[in-house]
């Protein structure tokens, strides 16, 4: 499990208005979107270099796949400067 603590930056708020709420055992459990987590990923792999980034991107794209946004993922990845890195997994 991870947890994020809500950054004030453009994608942060963006983010955080995307997150998706779900009950599980009767308790509302918040979990971060898979496109912003593919873009979280990315920065991470900006950030360190370390291929666990790339594994868990790959992962979400297996699980996801056809229901994710590209558009909004495409968006970000331009922002961030990452299309390169994407475009491996589109």
């Amino acid at each position: 499990i991870d947890f994020w603590i809500q950054q004030s930056d453009e994608f942060g708020l963006v983010q955080f208005k995307r997150k998706k709420n779900i009950m599980i055992n009767n308790k509302k459990v918040t979990f971060i979107s898979p496109e912003d987590l593919i873009i979280s990923k990315l920065l991470w792999y900006q950030k360190s270099g370390s291929t666990r980034h790339m594994e868990d991107i790959q992962s979400v794209f297996k699980i996801s796949g056809t229901k994710l946004d590209l558009d909004y993922l495409r968006k970000w990845a331009g922002k961030i400067k990452a299309v390169d890195i994407l475009s491996k997994y589109l």
